[in-house]
């Protein structure tokens, strides 16, 4: 269940909806707005088209992408993001930092 704000937890819990509870969900908004608009700014420059770049950011800014799984071509080819060759060089760099870095699925950088 998502709650993207305050007004929402009270109409989900009524009276059990508690001053944490609230306060948490204006929390997230506020964080996922933050988010939102630093994604935005990120794509910009790779997606033009406001509508097309609105639904990727909702896209990776929503909680629907899983974060233990990279996204792949195909994931950023249906963003609407333009996707190349990676230089192999700069591959292999990439992997040998992820995998040394790697302790029970988190990276540590």
């Amino acid at each position: 269940m998502v709650v993207r704000n305050a007004t929402e937890v009270v109409r989900r819990k009524g009276r059990r909806a508690d001053d944490f509870s609230i306060q948490m969900a204006f929390i997230g908004r506020q964080y996922a707005q933050t988010l939102e608009g630093m994604v935005d700014t990120l794509l910009v420059q790779h997606i033009p088209d406001p509508a097309l770049r609105a639904r990727a950011v909702e896209r990776l800014a929503s909680g629907e992408v899983e974060h233990a799984r990279p996204l792949d071509r195909r994931d950023l080819g249906l963003l609407g993001l333009p996707v190349g060759r990676l230089d192999p060089e700069v591959k292999d760099l990439m992997m040998s930092l992820i995998l040394e870095k790697n302790v029970e699925g988190v990276y540590y950088l």
